[in-house]
């Protein structure tokens, strides 16, 4: 069984080498066949020079670049994904430490147990959030909405952690270019019947750099994949 570990990464400079460093050595302890991918959205700073430095040491790490001067976290996982095409498990997470290395292996547990999705929440009893009190009203609110409307019982649709069967994955059609992406996946794999899972994560502040993630930006895009779930219902 083999584990792709895809990674979205636009300006993390300050993060990104420790960042793999510290994947590749939970992989080596689990002992299992993996790649990691890091996807370089669009990068300006030193990002991409540290991917390619890297790529020459680690036979398991495949740099993925765009260079389209588009910038999105959901073109940036739509690429990953492809790139993990040959993979059995595929694990999503953040560039900047704000997802704990060391939670991917009960992520990957979970699949193995059986779960085809396993969701890494913040808000389900034993997950925590450092963040903002106002990211946290919104997104709790987005998510209690979600649940009511769609008849869902996930706690945490926005967060981007997660585990998947490549065969789920490979059962959804993606569209979405931004933060949107992550509702997307899990809702999609929800409705299509898979079995979906969620286990708490602690989600810290990130390690380095700057926060991309402008919630009056993301709104209407997340608002969007939930009237459009409501569509197909």
């Amino acid at each position: 069984m083999k584990v792709a570990i895809v990674v979205p990464a636009h300006n993390e400079e300050e993060n990104i080498e420790k960042l793999v460093n510290e994947i590749n050595e939970i992989l080596r302890r689990l002992k299992i066949e993996n790649q990691i991918i890091i996807v370089d959205d669009n990068s300006n700073d030193k990002t991409s020079t540290i991917l390619k430095d890297l790529s020459k040491e680690m036979t398991n790490l495949t740099p993925v670049y765009r260079n389209d001067g588009v910038c999105g976290v959901g073109l940036t996982l739509r690429e990953g994904l492809k790139a993990a095409k040959n993979s059995d498990i595929i694990v999503t997470m953040d560039g900047d430490f704000s997802h704990n290395p060391n939670e991917i292996p009960k992520l990957i547990q979970g699949i193995k147990s059986g779960a085809d999705l396993v969701i890494g929440s913040r808000y389900m009893k034993g997950g925590m959030a450092d963040m903002p009190r106002s990211r946290i009203i919104i997104s709790g609110l987005y998510n209690l909405l979600s649940k009511i409307f769609l008849r869902t019982s996930i706690h945490d649709l926005t967060t981007g952690f997660r585990a998947m069967r490549k065969r789920a994955i490979e059962k959804i059609e993606l569209t979405s270019e931004g933060f949107e992406i992550h509702p997307e996946i899990h809702l999609k794999i929800y409705k299509k019947g898979f079995n979906v899972i969620e286990v708490p994560i602690h989600y810290h502040r990130r390690g380095g750099g700057t926060s991309k993630l402008r919630y009056l930006q993301v709104g209407p895009g997340y608002l969007k994949v939930v009237f459009r779930q409501l569509l197909t219902q």
